[in-house]
């Protein structure tokens, strides 16, 4: 394991693809960065619950101040939905609330037509055991102080949902989805195609948007050298490189025109000669304005 020195530690930016293990918060995994790299500025995008593994992007420093620009990435899952047991979190974490009995285990055929079902839906109510705030308290607040409350519904977008293998009791699909859509929710509502109840009983994430758990590194053997510079995560975004005149201006965070910059995108990266980030821009009319500055 590498660690950093006092002089060196707040020159320490960048980007980490974490493999995260079962059994750990996505906020475990940021506090061991943080030893790891002697630094209190350490975020990631997308939370996975402690029961589920697999690509958690963490940010170290000034990358910090992209996450917001990558919140809306799609995700891709695998996951494994046990039939006949509803829990209350709709996952392993959760306690058992309900059995049913599965009589007969549904054939290829009937799961894939409830898949089918599942990925036109459009709207998705959001978990009890959820971080989501209503009315100032968050939804999971309500649950451990057995409060009834109505949950509310968001709109999603289940771009696939396949089919992967089965075995009674448990059915394995993937599905790639819309930021903030809820798989263990998915799960409960194929049970409910099937006539039944389910949860997970597991969830790995294999994909955020381009990257893949496969570029991804085990906690344990994370160390300077896995930083990924910020440029790479943005590369979703039209880069254009800026002279030293331009780059003076944006480090002071000056509109420009659109015409100077030759751009007409909505949102842009700009770099500087040596193609370091200096800050992304967005379209004004006729200007860029600075949005978040990197430098």
């Amino acid at each position: 394991m590498s660690f950093v020195s006092k002089e060196t530690m707040n020159e320490i930016n960048g980007i980490l693809f974490i493999d995260k293990p079962s059994g750990w918060t996505s906020r475990d995994v940021c506090n061991k960065v943080q030893s790891i790299f002697h630094t209190k500025k350490v975020g990631h995008l997308g939370t996975l619950d402690p029961f589920a593994t697999g690509l958690l992007i963490v940010a170290v420093g000034k990358a910090t101040r992209v996450l917001p620009f990558l919140e809306n990435l799609d995700k891709t899952y695998i996951a494994t939905l046990k039939l006949g047991e509803k829990t209350s979190s709709g996952d392993l974490d959760g306690t058992i609330i309900e059995r049913r009995d599965v009589k007969t285990f549904p054939a290829q055929k009937e799961i894939v037509g409830a898949l089918q079902t599942v990925q036109k839906m459009k709207e998705q109510r959001i978990p009890l055991a959820s971080a989501k705030r209503i009315d100032g308290k968050r939804l999971y607040e309500y649950a451990h102080q057995n409060i009834a409350i109505q949950t509310p519904s968001k709109p999603i977008e289940i771009y696939e949902l396949f089919y992967l293998n089965s075995q009674n009791p448990t059915i394995e699909f993937l599905t790639r989805v819309s930021a903030g859509t809820y798989v263990r929710t998915i799960g409960e509502d194929i049970a409910l195609q099937l006539g039944t109840i389910g949860h997970l009983v597991a969830l790995r994430r294999v994909r955020v948007g381009d990257y893949s758990v496969e570029q991804a590194n085990k906690i344990e053997n994370i160390s300077e050298n896995n930083l990924q510079p910020i440029g790479k995560i943005l590369s979703f975004l039209p880069k254009i490189s800026v002279n030293s005149s331009l780059a003076k201006k944006i480090q002071n965070g000056l509109p420009l025109p659109s015409s100077t910059l030759m751009a007409n995108d909505d949102k842009i990266l700009l770099v500087d000669e040596s193609n370091q980030p200096l800050a992304i821009y967005q379209k004004d009319g006729d200007l860029y304005r600075c949005v978040r500055g990197l430098w």
